[in-house]
């Protein structure tokens, strides 16, 4: 009777239904002992709480495993730890560190992810998947914990040699995909968070080139795939285009810019950030001394976003919650001083 609702619980959430796995796994966690031997009830009910975004729960239970709040695994998992082996009682107190990092990232808590996953992180074997996951996991939670109005330099230096790290180790691929069902390669999301951390920490064009080469590494990566890129790679590559303008953009390489912003376009027709795409090749134009060039983007990137709705807007482009007001105001704007310009 006791291995019904386990059984049961774990079916459902294995099937993206934790809500019901919840219920079910409170009532094996509760019917179980603290023996090593009976840990499972404790750590898939710690998931199911997790998937269901239940974060705060979800760490308490984790923390029944690796030792945050009473420490269930005692002698078993150190005696696991000193073989490295990855015994039922280890791979629970592994999974369940890695947990409660993932639970703090969802929180936000980027500092208590890096602290927990520097505990994990030297505990796994390097060829292990957890291993590459802590790693990558390692570099995003620093990256992320560095953000603000002043970037922490320090912060980003170190998310910046995790990513070089993972990507120098596995060149072609880590075989685990990020997020699961992506069909994104860690090795790929890497290189896009590493263009990413040092985009952030750049101080000049010298540091922007070295941005620039993480994500041209990657588009390069993508675009060689060709027919066989899954819908999340095609979403990446559009990424790294728009990256690459912006940074060419930034360095007022007008034409450069302007290339990658058509290319990211043409992934992004069905998205709001066409709308950005348009905008940005009008920027282009206009800077480059083309003004009807100009025009025709703004006036094309403004009944582009007739075709959106407010709350899609809001969700891709900034602007906040009156994002669509806010992007007709900024075409409306061009468009005035484009004919204020002609009229002289």
């Amino acid at each position: 009777l006791n291995e019904d609702p386990l059984l049961t619980g774990e079916l459902f959430l294995k099937a993206g239904e934790p809500d019901k796995a919840v219920d079910l796994l409170e009532k094996a966690w509760e019917a179980g002992s603290d023996s090593a031997m009976d840990l499972a009830p404790t750590f898939l009910y710690a998931e199911a709480l997790r998937a269901s975004g239940r974060f705060r729960e979800a760490i308490a239970k984790y923390d029944l495993l690796t030792g945050g709040a009473g420490g269930i695994l005692g002698e078993e998992s150190k005696g696991s730890r000193r073989s490295g082996e990855f015994s039922a009682a280890g791979r629970f107190y592994y999974d369940a560190f890695f947990g409660e990092a993932l639970c703090f990232m969802a929180l936000g808590e980027y500092e208590n992810a890096v602290r927990v996953l520097s505990v994990l992180y030297p505990l796994l074997g390097d060829t292990s998947p957890l291993w590459k996951k802590a790693l990558f996991f390692r570099g995003k939670a620093n990256l992320l914990a560095a953000s603000g109005v002043k970037p922490d330099r320090e912060k980003l230096e170190k998310a910046i040699r995790l990513f070089e790290e993972l990507v120098r180790r596995f060149p072609h691929g880590t075989g685990i995909e990020e997020p699961e069902g992506s069909g994104v390669d860690l090795t790929e999301r890497a290189l896009w968070r590493l263009g990413e951390a040092r985009r952030s920490a750049a101080r000049g064009p010298e540091d922007l080139a070295e941005a620039a080469s993480a994500f041209r590494t990657l588009s390069d990566r993508l675009a060689r795939a060709g027919s066989r890129r899954t819908p999340g790679q095609n979403d990446l590559l559009a990424r790294c285009w728009w990256n690459l303008g912006e940074i060419a953009f930034s360095l007022k390489k007008w034409a450069e810019a302007q290339e990658y912003y058509r290319k990211a376009g043409r992934f992004f027709r069905a998205s709001p950030m066409s709308v950005w795409a348009y905008y940005q090749l009008g920027r282009c134009a206009a800077e480059s001394g083309k003004k009807s060039e100009a025009e025709a983007f703004f006036r094309h990137g403004k009944d582009l976003l007739k075709s959106f709705s407010g709350p899609r807007i809001a969700d891709c482009l900034p602007g906040g919650a009156d994002a669509k007001r806010y992007w007709e105001d900024r075409f409306r704007l061009r468009l005035d001083r484009l004919r204020l310009e002609k009229s002289r």
